[in-house]
């Protein structure tokens, strides 16, 4: 109980910290970014898991049990332009018990049909060990797969904390629906 009454204390201040904005999505999702969960970590990492199989993302293995993480995911058609995106979620327990969750977005752009930049060895003995730029790990500066033209950005995904709060606390997703409805409303008159 002390729990809830702590984020929703912090409901009210990301409330007051947005001031006259009305934006429903906003204010949720800056609710979610303040949770900090009791539940076992690995309960809160299936429910991650889940959101993203919702969101249409295959996972990819990892050693690490507090981080998710997905293959790079094509939308588009490769004569206009292609939409890459793939996703993270890391967990981060807390020494003073329970998990806090932080859920990115990376996606790039691909523009039209577009030629590899080409490979050129290198000339000189450029590295730190003294050995010619010659072999592929030393070439390989992004993901296989991703052309190099296409910049990858990195977003943090509050929509995606904000579906793993639903999935883990409905009850409490639905008070902050409420009390969000409210205050937009009381902004309103």
């Amino acid at each position: 109980m002390t729990r809830r009454l702590g984020v929703l204390g912090g409901v009210v201040l990301a409330l007051g910290l947005v001031g006259c904005a009305n934006d429903r999505k906003m204010l949720k999702e800056r609710t979610s970014s303040l949770v900090v969960y009791h539940q076992e970590p690995a309960q809160v990492m299936h429910a991650a898991e889940k959101v993203l199989s919702a969101q249409g993302y295959s996972l990819l293995p990892s050693t690490d049990p507090f981080l998710l993480h997905t293959p790079w995911k094509m939308s588009g058609s490769h004569d206009m332009g292609v939409r890459w995106s793939k996703a993270v979620i890391q967990g981060y327990p807390l020494k003073r018990g329970g998990m806090v969750v932080r859920a990115y977005n990376i996606t790039a752009f691909s523009f039209a049909r577009q030629q590899s930049l080409p490979n050129f060895p290198s000339s000189g003995l450029n590295t730190s060990t003294d050995v010619a730029n010659l072999g592929p790990q030393e070439l390989i500066a992004v993901e296989p797969g991703i052309p190099r033209s296409a910049h990858p950005t990195l977003n943090r995904s509050l929509e995606t904390e904000w579906e793993i709060l639903e999935e883990l606390e409905p009850r409490f997703t639905a008070a902050v629906d409420r009390e969000v409805d409210r205050y937009v409303a009381a902004r309103e008159h």
